[in-house]
């Protein structure tokens, strides 16, 4: 007996085996090519962000400096803490109030300026001071062959290249064990920590080993460890070995 009109359209509008295992492939395909290309949209823009906060320490160090005599405050206390760097949204550390937030825009958090996106701030450790969070380091230049010293400041008017001093860093922090790299345990760097620099940063893994820093022009850019392709190196021959000494001539202001 003849199949129904019926019954012939209805297995003539089913889906097959192959049919389907042909669109789940296709569907993984997809998934495959776009969620790698989501992924580098969202790091863009944490690393834009991240650009946004030196940016704004930049012009707020800056503009301190021009009302301050051209210097800024880069000094450390007698117990070691860094006035500069505050934890949370507090605008005070120990005893010494923070210089520069009077320059910054107040829609976000204070605290915020520290992190950088790219790093999810509950797994930074707490600590009484926010050296122990802070995920940029203040330079502390040198100046007349001399790095300058607690309770000074540094006289920004006086850098020969600004363009080519660093101002701000990022910090290198490994998310899984929680620990920070051995240069700027203070929150602050400067060509004393030209040993440890190597150790820390040649572990540097945010923003596709890109280490975002402000110039003291406050201008940003993306620098590397030890890769001319990114731009900026702060060794001073790149191999891509790590093995190069420290350009220490970054930290100088008088060049």
């Amino acid at each position: 007996m003849n199949s129904s009109p019926v019954n012939s359209r209805r297995r003539a509008s089913a889906f097959t085996l192959i049919e389907l295992l042909t669109v789940i492939a296709i569907i993984g395909i997809l998934a495959a090519i776009l969620i790698p290309t989501v992924s580098s949209v969202r790091e863009k823009a944490r690393q834009a962000n991240c650009l946004s906060n030196l940016r704004n320490w930049g012009t707020a160090i800056n503009t301190y400096a021009a009302e301050n005599r051209g210097a800024y405050w880069v000094a450390k206390d007698t117990s070691g803490n860094v006035p500069w760097c505050i934890e949370g949204g507090s605008t005070t550390a120990g005893t010494s109030s923070n210089p520069y937030f009077t320059y910054f825009k107040t829609e976000r958090s204070l605290g915020d300026y520290f992190m950088c996106p790219s790093v999810n701030s509950s797994d930074i450790p707490s600590g009484l001071h926010s050296s122990a969070r802070a995920l940029y380091l203040l330079v502390v230049p040198t100046y007349k062959n001399v790095v300058i010293t607690d309770w000074q400041k540094a006289p920004i008017q006086k850098a020969t290249q600004p363009a080519r001093t660093l101002l701000m860093i990022e910090r290198h922090y490994d998310a899984a064990t929680q620990t920070f790299g051995a240069a700027g345990a203070g929150a602050t760097l400067s060509a004393n920590d030209a040993a440890s620099m190597r150790s820390s940063y040649r572990l540097y893994k945010r923003h596709n080993k890109g280490i975002n820093a402000v110039m003291m022009d406050g201008h940003t850019v993306r620098m590397a460890w030890d890769d001319g392709r990114i731009g900026y190196s702060l060794v001073k021959t790149p191999n891509g070995t790590g093995t190069s000494d420290v350009d220490t001539q970054w930290f100088v202001l008088d060049k």
